[in-house]
Protein backbone atom coordinates (compact mmCIF):
# COMPACT_ATOMS: atom_id res chain seq x y z
CA UNK A 1 0.00 0.00 0.00
CA UNK A 2 1.40 3.61 -0.84
CA UNK A 3 2.42 5.92 1.51
CA UNK A 4 0.69 9.36 1.23
CA UNK A 5 3.83 10.81 0.47
CA UNK A 6 4.26 8.58 -2.04
CA UNK A 7 0.94 9.56 -3.32
CA UNK A 8 1.51 13.45 -3.38
CA UNK A 9 4.31 12.55 -5.77
CA UNK A 10 2.92 10.53 -8.02
CA UNK A 11 -0.07 12.73 -8.58
CA UNK A 12 3.14 15.44 -8.78
CA UNK A 13 4.54 13.48 -10.78
CA UNK A 14 1.12 13.34 -13.24
CA UNK A 15 0.08 17.01 -13.08
CA UNK A 16 3.84 17.77 -14.87
CA UNK A 17 3.15 15.33 -17.34
CA UNK A 18 0.29 17.09 -17.95
CA UNK A 19 1.55 20.58 -17.94
CA UNK A 20 4.40 19.26 -20.30
CA UNK A 21 1.75 18.12 -22.70
CA UNK A 22 -0.52 21.47 -22.83
CA UNK A 23 2.84 23.66 -23.01
CA UNK A 24 4.16 21.77 -25.75
CA UNK A 25 0.54 21.54 -27.40
CA UNK A 26 0.29 23.24 -31.01
CA UNK A 27 -2.91 25.43 -28.88
CA UNK A 28 0.09 26.33 -25.99
CA UNK A 29 -2.66 26.43 -23.52
CA UNK A 30 -0.29 28.53 -20.82
CA UNK A 31 -3.26 28.66 -17.95
CA UNK A 32 -4.11 24.92 -18.32
CA UNK A 33 -0.15 24.12 -18.11
CA UNK A 34 0.23 26.98 -15.69
CA UNK A 35 -2.43 25.33 -13.09
CA UNK A 36 -1.24 21.89 -13.53
CA UNK A 37 2.69 23.18 -12.65
CA UNK A 38 0.73 24.64 -9.88
CA UNK A 39 -0.30 21.96 -9.00
CA UNK A 40 2.84 19.23 -9.55
CA UNK A 41 4.69 21.84 -7.00
CA UNK A 42 1.69 22.02 -4.37
CA UNK A 43 1.81 18.55 -4.34
CA UNK A 44 5.40 17.98 -3.98
CA UNK A 45 5.83 20.43 -1.00
CA UNK A 46 2.91 18.22 0.25
CA UNK A 47 4.86 14.93 -0.37
CA UNK A 48 7.60 16.66 1.41
CA UNK A 49 5.74 17.13 4.60
CA UNK A 50 3.98 13.85 4.60
CA UNK A 51 7.90 12.31 4.40
CA UNK A 52 8.78 14.24 7.19
CA UNK A 53 5.54 13.15 9.17
CA UNK A 54 3.79 16.86 8.90
CA UNK A 55 -0.03 16.99 8.33
CA UNK A 56 -0.03 18.66 4.79
CA UNK A 57 -2.79 21.22 5.49
CA UNK A 58 -5.56 21.64 2.57
CA UNK A 59 -4.42 24.73 0.90
CA UNK A 60 -3.32 25.97 -2.66
CA UNK A 61 -0.87 28.43 -1.30
CA UNK A 62 2.71 27.66 -1.84
CA UNK A 63 4.12 29.74 -0.04
CA UNK A 64 2.34 29.06 3.16
CA UNK A 65 3.71 25.31 2.01
CA UNK A 66 7.30 26.68 1.76
CA UNK A 67 6.77 28.47 4.58
CA UNK A 68 5.44 25.41 6.71
CA UNK A 69 8.18 23.51 5.17
CA UNK A 70 10.95 25.86 6.41
CA UNK A 71 9.33 26.08 10.20
CA UNK A 72 9.34 22.35 10.33
CA UNK A 73 13.28 22.14 9.18
CA UNK A 74 12.71 20.25 5.45
CA UNK A 75 15.40 21.75 3.25
CA UNK A 76 14.40 22.83 0.46
CA UNK A 77 15.94 23.97 -3.24
CA UNK A 78 17.34 27.98 -3.60
CA UNK A 79 14.52 28.46 -6.20
CA UNK A 80 11.19 27.64 -4.61
CA UNK A 81 10.51 31.37 -4.28
CA UNK A 82 9.90 31.60 -8.10
CA UNK A 83 6.88 28.93 -7.53
CA UNK A 84 4.70 31.41 -5.34
CA UNK A 85 3.94 33.17 -8.70
CA UNK A 86 2.31 29.58 -9.90
CA UNK A 87 -0.57 30.46 -6.79
CA UNK A 88 -3.36 32.27 -8.71
CA UNK A 89 -3.38 29.52 -10.99
CA UNK A 90 -4.62 27.21 -8.62
CA UNK A 91 -8.27 28.97 -8.06
CA UNK A 92 -8.52 32.54 -9.29
CA UNK A 93 -7.34 32.45 -12.77
CA UNK A 94 -9.15 29.05 -13.24
CA UNK A 95 -12.14 30.95 -13.07
CA UNK A 96 -11.32 34.66 -14.20
CA UNK A 97 -9.08 36.45 -17.12
CA UNK A 98 -5.84 39.13 -16.30
CA UNK A 99 -4.18 41.74 -18.51
CA UNK A 100 -1.12 40.71 -16.68
CA UNK A 101 1.20 38.63 -19.07
CA UNK A 102 1.17 35.11 -17.69
CA UNK A 103 5.15 33.56 -15.86
CA UNK A 104 7.53 32.26 -18.52
CA UNK A 105 5.92 28.68 -18.88
CA UNK A 106 9.37 26.84 -20.04
CA UNK A 107 11.30 28.06 -17.33
CA UNK A 108 8.30 27.08 -14.67
CA UNK A 109 8.73 23.45 -16.33
CA UNK A 110 12.51 23.29 -16.66
CA UNK A 111 12.38 24.69 -12.86
CA UNK A 112 9.43 22.64 -11.61
CA UNK A 113 11.28 19.53 -13.23
CA UNK A 114 14.24 20.06 -11.17
CA UNK A 115 12.40 20.62 -8.42
CA UNK A 116 10.63 17.15 -8.58
CA UNK A 117 14.14 15.70 -8.97
CA UNK A 118 14.65 17.10 -5.73
CA UNK A 119 11.77 15.81 -3.87
CA UNK A 120 12.77 12.10 -5.34
CA UNK A 121 16.21 12.43 -3.93
CA UNK A 122 15.16 13.36 -0.69
CA UNK A 123 11.93 10.98 -0.11
CA UNK A 124 14.44 8.28 -1.93
CA UNK A 125 12.64 7.29 -4.79
CA UNK A 126 15.52 8.52 -6.57
CA UNK A 127 15.13 7.99 -10.50
CA UNK A 128 13.20 10.32 -13.35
Amino acid sequence: MLRQWQIFLRKADSDFRAAVVLAESEETLVDQALFHLQQAVEKSLKSLLSFAEVDPPRTHDIEALVELCEREGIELSDYVEEFSKLTPYAVELRYTFTNEEPPDVGHLLRLTERFLRFVRDRTGVGGG
